[in-house]
């Protein structure tokens, strides 16, 4: 199942996604069109160094999109995403850790699934960003109540245990002649 968060703002220090159901064309593609530029694929890398999925990442002429899917036997509970102009605009805790509970976008993660989507008003980042993804994954066999595994989308890393990973993301320019799907695996 594919749960897709389009923005709401419930105060203004967080902004919880609301959940929502996206068709895809398969089951592991999703259908993009009108997006701007290239397409990022990026690894989705569990703390013990697995390779749990992947993120695309792309914008439109409006949105920022961060597409999750993991693979198989493998689910997210809950997603944490945000964006900075700088390393020091991220939260981070007395530890000097990334406080993934202060980010600014959240999909909480009620059922389990293997994939969810962020969509942000483009306006909300600069023409250059820095962006962190941490999300909760668990094995389909583990216990229900274990404590999930934070994975993250890769990228470099950040915060005095160096558990946070966050890329730089540059806004694609729209263009009339573009082509749809340009895809860029990193």
């Amino acid at each position: 199942m594919l749960q897709s968060c389009v923005k709401e703002t419930m105060n203004e220090e967080k902004k919880i996604l609301m959940d929502e159901n996206i068709s895809f064309s398969d089951e592991t593609t999703p259908t993009i069109q009108g997006n701007c530029g290239t397409i990022h694929q990026k690894d989705l890398v569990r703390e013990d160094g697995m390779v749990a999925g992947n993120a695309l990442v792309y914008n439109d002429k409006k949105y920022f999109y961060l597409e999750l899917s993991t693979f198989q036997g493998i689910y997210m509970w809950n997603a944490y995403l945000h964006i900075a102009n700088k390393y020091a605009d991220f939260p981070m805790d007395q530890n000097n850790n990334p406080d993934i509970k202060q980010f600014t976008y959240t999909i909480l993660g009620r059922p389990m699934t293997n994939m969810k989507k962020f969509r942000i008003p483009l306006s909300e980042l600069s023409s250059a960003s820095y962006v962190a993804v941490a999300v909760e994954t668990k094995f389909l066999k583990e216990e229900f109540n274990s404590s999930p595994t934070l994975g993250w989308v890769n990228g470099k890393v950040f915060g005095a245990s160096s558990k946070g990973r966050s890329f730089f993301y540059l806004k694609q320019i729209c263009r009339q002649d573009q082509p749809s799907a340009n895809y860029s695996i990193e």
